[in-house]
Order: C-alpha cells, then sequence, then structure tokens
C-alpha cells in the first residue's frame, strides 16, 4: 500500500489542496515499488484523476513505461462500455471539485443530468452507506442513462446491492472502486488473449 497522506488523517476542508498535496507525493509513493515487475498502475483517487492546475509530478524514469490508470480514466471506460450518455453523479465533493468532475465528463459527451454532493461533517469515510442510500433515493426521479458515485474513498458495495435489489432497476451503477476492478479485469482479460500474463 502506498504511504500518502490521506484524508482521513489530515481533515482538511478543501478538497483541492489535499488533492494536490497527495499528487505531489507520488514519486516517494512509487520508490516503495521499487524491485517489483509491475505491469500497471492506478491512481486510486478520483479527485485527483481530473484536478485542474496539477502540479508536474517528476515520475521516475523506470515506471515511465508501466501502464498508467487513473480512477477517471477508469470511469470513463466504464461509462463508455455502458453506452450511457445522460449520468447521475454523486460525490462527497465540495461545488469547485465537482463541478471540475461534470465539465470533464462532459468532454467525453457524457452529460450529467444530476450532481449530487454528499455532506460529511468530518471525513469521507464516515458518510454511511444508508445516507449514500437516502441520497439516492430522494433524486431517483432524475431521468438518467448510469448512476455513478464518484470517490474512491466512499463506500458504495452495499448501496449498490441495496439499488439493485430494492428498486429492480437496470440502469448501470457504477463507482469509481468498480470501475477501477473491472477496468483491471478488462485489461486482464486482453492481457490474457494476447498471452503476457
Amino acid at each position: 500500500m502506498l504511504k500518502m497522506p490521506c484524508a482521513w488523517h489530515l481533515n482538511l476542508k478543501n478538497d483541492l489542496k489535499l488533492t494536490l498535496m497527495m499528487l505531489q507525493y507520488i514519486p516517494d509513493a512509487l520508490s516503495q515499488f521499487d524491485g517489483l515487475n509491475l505491469q500497471v498502475i492506478v491512481l486510486g483517487c478520483t479527485s485527483a484523476s481530473f484536478a485542474a492546475n496539477r502540479p508536474n509530478i517528476n515520475i521516475p524514469e523506470r515506471y515511465q513505461y508501466v501502464k498508467f490508470i487513473s480512477t477517471f480514466d477508469a470511469i470513463i471506460a466504464q461509462i463508455k462500455k455502458t453506452a450511457a450518455q445522460n449520468i447521475m453523479l454523486f460525490a462527497p465533493y465540495d461545488q469547485y471539485t465537482i463541478n471540475a468532475e461534470v465539465e470533464l465528463l462532459n468532454s467525453y459527451g457524457i452529460n450529467v443530468a444530476k450532481s449530487v454532493s454528499l455532506n460529511y461533517v468530518d471525513e469521507i469515510r464516515y458518510i454511511g452507506e444508508e445516507q449514500t442510500y437516502r441520497y439516492f433515493l430522494k433524486m431517483r426521479s432524475v431521468e438518467c442513462d448510469a448512476v455513478l458515485f464518484s470517490c474512491t474513498a466512499l463506500y458504495t458495495l452495499k448501496v449498490i446491492r441495496w439499488i439493485k435489489a430494492e428498486l429492480d432497476t437496470n440502469i448501470p451503477l457504477l463507482s469509481s472502486n468498480t470501475s477501477i476492478a473491472n477496468t483491471l479485469n478488462d485489461l486482464y482479460q486482453n492481457y490474457s488473449r494476447q498471452g503476457n500474463y
């Protein structure tokens, strides 16, 4: 696991400030993998994947040829697999960060019919599944082709199961974490077919 400053410990209110600080730690974090033969590196923070005004990051040369996937890359890949063009977005970000994500999604031809900021007091990890589920129930009348729960620190697996079971919906329900997992699985399947694994 990468040792980087985490929102859970820093308790910063400004998403952008935390995101930029995490990005600056990437070269040091990568050094923890020295000696391993990596095929893929994942940036597992959704908002860091699309932060504006990112600092220039000097990736050590030995990692410059490893496939790099950001969480946002994974989200886009999975939305494209569903062919969704009109989504609903739930995220525990400040409005500035949500607006940045909406703008970037729009640049990929994905319209955000509704974006919902999941409020929290201290830390994202304390947003309970029930709270996220209740937010969804309030907004479920919004017409969309897919729902995205954005943020890798957000607990969403139970929420997705509850929505599927209780509402009997076929609308794709995506999260940052399921997008990463499915994109890595797709990549593994592709490499396996080519005999690279």
